[in-house]
């Protein structure tokens, strides 16, 4: 990972002193507070928000991915996974031109179970990414659906199932369209069109 001195804040990193907020709200004060603690102070809700902003991030998405991978659904304030979620939504071209921490990143969500709050944030960067094979996202009914998707160089056959109204009567599920079954499987060819991978 990136060596850096993590007892120094944002601002003495980045040798740029924001001064006071110009806007009065919960979030920019927060944001404007944690530019003055050291980074390696941060928690994983200070994390989730300086990175949801997108400040900090040449310091700050090397901590989240330690953070990552002794347990992708790490929690900040919200929901198990909120952290993930958040990197999971970073622009296109961060990673681009940090392609050691997209492949950390893609190893990381390799192994993630995959939860309702992270699906669509998950979908999105595969796509942006370029990961996801063109026979993919077929909903098979209405709690079925396939995807065909790459991490790093290899291919994934995933197929997952949602719960329905019957799941949730049953006591199976706790609500309509949570992901009850997630399995993953490495293919070469695309079991759809044939397409080698």
């Amino acid at each position: 990972m990136r060596e850096f001195d993590r007892t120094k804040t944002l601002e003495e990193l980045e040798e740029d002193i924001w001064g006071e907020p110009e806007y009065d709200s919960h979030l920019v004060t927060e944001c404007h507070r944690l530019r003055k603690k050291r980074v390696c102070d941060f928690d994983i809700e200070n994390l989730r928000i300086m990175i949801g902003q997108e400040i900090g991030m040449d310091y700050l998405v090397p901590i989240a991915l330690e953070f990552l991978k002794e347990n992708p659904l790490v929690q900040g304030d919200f929901y198990p996974g909120d952290l993930l979620n958040n990197v999971l939504k970073i622009n296109f071209s961060f990673w681009e031109e940090n392609h050691d921490l997209k492949e950390t990143l893609d190893l990381i969500i390799q192994d993630t179970p995959l939860v309702p709050e992270i699906e669509e944030s998950l979908d999105s960067y595969l796509k942006v990414h370029k990961a996801i094979h063109e026979c993919s996202e077929m909903m098979i009914g209405d709690n079925f659906k396939f995807l065909i998707y790459k991490i790093i160089d290899n291919w994934y056959l995933s197929s997952i199932t949602y719960a329905d109204g019957k799941a949730v009567s049953d006591g199976e599920a706790e609500r309509i369209g949570e992901i009850m079954n997630e399995y993953s499987f490495l293919i070469k060819f695309c079991p759809f069109c044939g397409m080698k991978l």
